[in-house]
């Protein structure tokens, strides 16, 4: 019984996080995005869905950190593609990370600061926020957690060495910062009074387990795109978006391409060549490390508006506004708020967490040993979120850490609270840090209602509600005029609707204040070949291709238009493009065995058709063609063989039973091939090869 009334308070704290996280779901659901997705959570869950479907290994290398949606598509797997799961799985995480910030709180202090770092986690509006959207946050967040729990119990044995390591590797693969804190790791193993045989044995058995998994990614991709790569490819962009003269610091932008762009085209256009993307990685580092050679003051400025941001308690948005999200739901109006200026506000529960953070690490600082690993998470992480650029998703890992100084500074002042001359040092641990957690003299501002009405319409618009969708874009366009893809998409409204005067005008306005944006070039050229202006349409394509060279619908249209106009040698160059970039596409491999055909280039027709019918064997015309290509190369078995699945899948298939007659007339079988050539002459009675077969063999 003892046991058990022991345990009642973390049980009920456990249940509050998941009732109130409960709750945020299914009120939330009333929102436009809860379905219709967008940015990096529409990602992950097409990724996902994609793995589920029977793409494990995938074809190119990974763009973004694959564990959450390889963990994702497990379930979707098992339960089927519905978006409520991605919420149930990160309210499982977030169970977990309640649990562990208890065990790290009592393990780190005592048992009370373990159930206030439980009930911090439990109501943070912050940490339900995240429980709502299709991100690794959660997943990052709990393993995190795991990873510094195992770090404080992991003693002299080995085993535990190599645990540790594996569960930072998995932490990796969901977020790529935490590969900054194996060096600092390494460091502490070495600065203990330890055997040096100690020391080099259990860094070596943590550093196995912290990149087994790493190296396991890094040769896939290896396989995949033979380009090493060890995790993913975004490192060196996120880079240079955190370190550039135009940088803010918090805002996912390339200069002079706003929040949408094409990092590999752009560096392809710079250097005049196809990259690899280990490279375009590189080249994006490159640039990072150019502005900070040649604008050091200006780095270090940046740095320290990072550092100071980072401990600050507004929350800085990456894909949509937190705060107007958050408001979806009546129990975040309480949990999640920030009221105030720009400069001065509150912001909560942030800037409570944080400065009472600061607090507890203050008045620990004489327990420096024991609180040495802890204090070296908060720094590591820290450091390798300011290196590229402040948002609260990225720093959710720091914010946890923080968690269990912040419940020590609660418990300390309760306990000391009839002490003055105490409270008096905690006030003064406190409540400078509470100012300053919320005071920005940078002003920064997560407020863009032309984002927003931008954000509404897409949704709406992939839901097919064209009217909401129109008039959110034209909300938007009051707001600034000169947004980028307000137009182009205002403009995809009025093209679904048939309206193609509107279209234009809007694809044209899109082209004058975005020069830059290749889907209005490419939407444009759809708008002209349906009108039937074939030159306008080609030559609008090829300006998208030319300010996105790795524009994929680009080079198939622009394929395609070339093949309805004979032109088979351009049409190939386009389509090859298009093969390299996009591996295994029905649709472009087909064009090209259709072209080779054309082209008389026989071998690779049979080996593009042959791609295509494994992808998609339903298609008569694909087997027709491949037949028609092993005739020519002589191969009659083959060409039967494909010949008759042709007739299967279309049984008045003239040309395929006239070719088939025409093989058995090569073996000798007369009556076979005239039972053929009579059934082509019965469906396309117009056939006159058919009918002259039929008179020479009579």
């Amino acid at each position: 019984m003892k046991k058990l009334n022991h345990k009642i308070p973390i049980l009920l704290i456990l249940a509050l996080g998941i009732i109130l996280r409960m709750i945020y779901v299914l009120e939330i659901r009333r929102s436009p995005f809860f379905y219709s997705p967008f940015g990096d959570p529409d990602f992950f869950d097409r990724w996902a869905l994609n793995i589920a479907q029977g793409d494990i290994i995938g074809k190119e290398i990974f763009f973004k950190a694959p564990l959450y949606p390889y963990v994702l598509s497990f379930f979707y797997r098992l339960l089927g593609h519905n978006l409520i799961i991605p919420r149930l799985l990160n309210i499982f995480f977030d169970g977990f990370s309640i649990l562990l910030l208890f065990l790290l709180g009592k393990k780190m202090f005592n048992r009370k600061v373990g159930l206030i770092a439980a009930i911090a986690a439990s109501v943070s509006g912050i940490l339900i926020y995240f429980t709502g959207e299709i991100l690794g946050t959660s997943l990052g967040v709990l393993l995190s957690l795991s990873f510094l729990y195992l770090l404080l119990v992991i003693d002299g044995r080995m085993w535990r060495w190599f645990c540790t390591g594996f569960v930072l590797s998995l932490a990796i693969i969901v977020r790529p910062n935490f590969l900054l804190c194996i060096p600092f790791i390494l460091l502490y193993v070495f600065s203990r009074r330890k055997k040096l045989i100690f020391k080099i044995k259990s860094s070596t058995i943590f550093l196995a387990g912290a990149l087994s998994l790493l190296l396991i990614t890094g040769v896939r991709n290896y396989i995949v795109a033979r380009d090493f790569v060890l995790i993913n490819y975004s490192g060196g962009v996120n880079f240079y978006i955190g370190n550039n003269a135009e940088s803010d610091g918090v805002s996912a932008v390339l200069p002079g391409y706003g929040n949408d762009w094409d990092e590999y085209s752009i560096a392809e256009i710079e250097m005049k060549r196809e990259l690899k993307p280990g490279e375009v990685s590189r080249f994006w580092l490159m640039k990072g490390f150019g502005f900070i050679k040649e604008h050091p003051g200006h780095f270090v400025h940046l740095f320290f508006k990072k550092c100071y941001l980072l401990w600050n308690g507004k929350e800085i948005s990456n894909n949509q506004n937190i705060y107007r999200y958050g408001k979806n739901s009546l129990a975040m109006k309480f949990l999640l708020f920030c009221y105030g200026s720009k400069s001065l506000y509150f912001a909560f529960p942030s800037s409570l967490v944080l400065s009472l953070g600061l607090s507890g690490i203050f008045l620990t600082l004489r327990e420096k040993k024991t609180l040495f690993l802890p204090y070296l998470l908060i720094a590591s992480y820290g450091l390798s979120v300011v290196l590229f650029f402040v948002s609260s998703r990225y720093r959710m890992g720091f914010f946890v850490f923080i968690i269990p100084f912040s419940a020590y500074s609660i418990y300390w002042f309760t306990t000391h609270i009839r002490e003055k001359k105490s409270i008096f040092i905690w006030v003064l641990s406190f409540i400078p840090f509470l100012f300053l957690s919320n005071f920005d003299p940078y002003k920064t501002s997560m407020e863009n209602a032309a984002l927003e009405s931008y954000n509404l319409g897409n949704a709406y618009l992939r839901v097919g509600e064209l009217d909401k969708a129109k008039n959110y874009y034209k909300r938007g366009l009051k707001e600034n005029f000169y947004f980028p893809r307000l137009h182009l998409n205002l403009g995809a409204v009025y093209f679904k609707q048939d309206n193609f005067e509107d279209a234009e005008k809007e694809y044209q306005l899109e082209i004058k204040v975005n020069p830059d944006e290749a889907r209005a070039y490419h939407n444009l050229s759809l708008l002209y070949e349906r009108e039937g202006k074939v030159k306008d349409a080609i030559f609008y394509e090829r300006k998208a291709v030319e300010k996105r060279p790795r524009f994929v619908e680009a080079h198939l249209n622009l394929g395609k238009m070339y093949v309805k106009e004979s032109k088979y040698d351009s049409a190939l160059g386009f389509l090859e493009k298009a093969d390299r970039l996009k591996k295994n596409d029905s649709k472009i491999l087909s064009l090209l065995g259709f072209i080779n055909l054309e082209l008389k280039n026989y071998d690779r027709t049979i080996f593009f058709y042959e791609k295509t019918i494994e992808l998609v064997n339903d298609v008569p015309i694909f087997h027709y063609n491949l037949a028609v290509a092993y005739i020519a190369r002589g191969n009659l078995e083959e060409a039967r063989k494909y010949l008759i699945n042709a007739i299967s899948l279309k049984r008045d298939f003239a040309a395929a039973h006239y070719n088939l007659g025409m093989i058995h007339l090569k073996e000798g079988n007369t009556g076979e091939a005239k039972k053929e050539f009579e059934e082509a002459l019965r469906i396309q009675p117009n056939l006159i090869e058919a009918k002259k077969m039929i008179e020479k063999m009579e």
